[in-house]
């Protein structure tokens, strides 16, 4: 193993182990899948992967056979930096990681776990890596399914796993033939998010004003009824090329968010920077080469602050932007005055040169805002120049509304039998979709949503609990009380775990304290998670199969529902 690490080391300086820097960051243990779902079988499969942000690769899950003795088959993983595209028969560009099986075959479609092998390092500006699985002994090892047929990519908030592998149809070592089709690599990979260092971020100004010298000869009559507490959401200051322009998307989640200003990246300092902020409704996707559909918000001249601090835009009048919308950010300059990092998407050519033609990937987000990665722009302001995937670097200061409180609050219904207030209220929840999920055959994103009861009427005790697709009825409105989760529409009602199967739905029933069938583990607002019953981890609440309107949730094993890509849930 001691040669492995060290082609490893010689192949990348930042390929072998946690760097010594990053000695003590916590680590996050992951898993990002594919599927499970197979119908042929192949001698190897080469696949690309790619860091969103620093990770150590320690695993790979496959989808193996067992062979006629009831025998584990032996295989090797291969790894090389870079894509396996040109090198699929080269052994010689490859490192060798591992030539046995960690643990036993669990069987066709079931995860065969492979761990015995130096975690590898890998972080966002790294590039692709790709993997190659070959079973030895001139057999035919693996599974895949030949309907996936895709250039999808699978994702985490860490990961990316390209779907257009290949596999080896012979059983000729290096010198097989590959399948002419792209074809998804049936298994996940293993891996620690380490997370990122802090110092990556901009020191931010103040949110508080300093104290004045005398007081205002002009006192306010009166507290504000709605107090206004400035937030802060930053992308990484680690900018590695210029450009006069910059494009992203900015979407808000369950919140009305108001930007106050805004901060950009500049290699100016002290120096004059001409500024023009451009915005429009939408995404900027299939809108980055004319103006048409774009309004001008803001010309003006800014002093810059120097290379990889921020440079501030201050706002004559806030920015609106509703509940769960998307505005496109055009900033542009009068030279290649803006700083941006490359992003983690994939341009459409080697060379990084890209026509806004796919959905940009998320570059950072919180419980308020999602900023998206863009596009880099040269002069002229809408010309051919366009680059992607690029990362702004910048700020926005912003602030939610917050209702003041009342005299005299207003009463909540009786919640039986406790008294709790709602941890969070009014919201859906979503049967989480990303980008590589294929629904009833479909790739067009799909939204459903959990309800209760029927048209018509509130829910009542013993409606059961389904999936049907997201609209504006309350019966798909729900409160979070504590760790019970209540119908808007009556919220004196629990959802409760009845059975573990689509024949026993969850139903809804009065809430009785401390009653374990009603309480849940996994809530998180401000990303997807997956939702358990109290103390068991092993079943994920979710529908049978892909989702369709009426099918009932329950626990359901998380395996089998993370193979169908139904296992985990998003409020908005």
């Amino acid at each position: 193993m001691a040669n492995i690490t060290a082609a490893l080391a010689a192949q990348s300086p930042n390929s072998g182990g946690i760097p010594s820097q990053l000695a003590g960051r916590s680590l996050l243990t992951s898993q990002l899948t594919t599927s499970f779902t197979s119908n042929s079988v192949a001698n190897g499969h080469m696949f690309d992967i790619k860091a969103k942000a620093p990770i150590n690769i320690n695993g790979i899950n496959i989808n193996a056979i067992l062979q006629s003795d009831n025998s584990v088959s032996p295989v090797e993983i291969w790894t090389k930096v870079d894509t396996y595209k040109g090198s699929e028969q080269q052994e010689s560009r490859w490192t060798l990681l591992s030539e046995k099986l960690a643990t036993t075959n669990n069987g066709i479609d079931e995860p065969t776990k492979i761990i015995n092998f130096p975690p590898i390092y890998q972080r966002a500006v790294d590039g692709k890596r790709s993997f190659y699985i070959h079973c030895k002994n001139n057999i035919k090892c693996l599974r895949y399914d030949s309907n996936a047929q895709t250039t999808m990519r699978y994702q985490d908030d860490y990961l990316i796993l390209f779907g257009d592998g290949q596999t080896k149809l012979g059983t000729d070592g290096w010198s097989s033939a590959m399948h002419p089709i792209p074809h998804v690599f049936s298994g996940g990979l293993l891996y620690d998010a380490i997370t990122p260092s802090p110092t990556k971020y901009p020191t931010l100004r103040p949110t508080t004003s300093p104290t004045t010298s005398e007081p205002s000869k002009s006192p306010t009559a009166a507290p504000s009824q709605s107090p206004v507490i400035t937030e802060t959401i930053s992308t990484q200051f680690e900018s590695r090329n210029s450009y006069a322009g910059t494009m992203f998307n900015v979407q808000t989640r369950q919140y009305n968010v108001y930007i106050t200003s805004m901060a950009f990246n500049t290699d100016k300092f002290n120096t004059n920077v001409n500024i023009k902020l451009y915005m429009r409704d939408g995404s900027y996707v299939n809108h980055d080469k004319e103006l048409n559909g774009w309004e001008l918000v803001l010309t003006t001249v800014v002093k810059g602050d120097g290379l990889d601090k921020p440079t501030y835009i201050q706002f004559d009048a806030p920015i609106e932007m509703s509940a769960r919308s998307t505005k496109a950010f055009y900033l542009t300059s009068d030279g290649p005055n803006i700083r941006v990092s490359k992003g983690v998407g994939t341009g459409d050519n080697e060379w990084g040169v890209a026509t806004a033609s796919d959905d940009p990937e998320r570059a950072t987000f919180n419980s308020a805002l999602m900023i998206t990665e863009g596009l880099g722009k040269q002069l002229p302001e809408f010309g051919v120049s366009t680059f992607a995937p690029r990362v702004w670097n910048g700020v926005f200061e912003y602030h939610t509304t917050t209702v003041a409180p009342t005299r005299q609050p207003t009463a909540y219904p009786t919640l039986s039998p406790t008294t709790a207030m709602p941890t969070k209220t009014d919201f859906r929840l979503r049967l989480y979709w990303q980008r590589g999920y294929s629904w009833q055959d479909q790739w067009n994103e799909m939204w459903y949503c959990m309800a209760c009861g029927r048209s018509g009427r509130p829910c009542q005790p013993g409606d059961p609990v389904y999936v049907e697709r997201c609209g504006s009825s309350n019966r798909q409105k729900w409160n979070q009380v504590g760790d019970t989760l209540r119908p808007l529409t009556n919220p004196n009602l629990c959802m409760t775990t009845t059975g573990y199967n689509a024949e026993r739905p969850n139903r809804l029933y009065e809430c009785k304290n401390g009653y374990k069938r009603q309480q849940f583990d996994g809530f998180d607002h401000a990303k997807p998670f997956e939702l358990y019953p109290r103390d068991d981890n092993v079943n994920c609440m979710s529908q049978q199969h892909h989702p369709r309107s009426g099918e009932g949730v329950y626990p359901e094993n998380c395996a089998l529902s993370r193979r169908y890509q139904t296992s985990s849930w998003t409020l908005y």
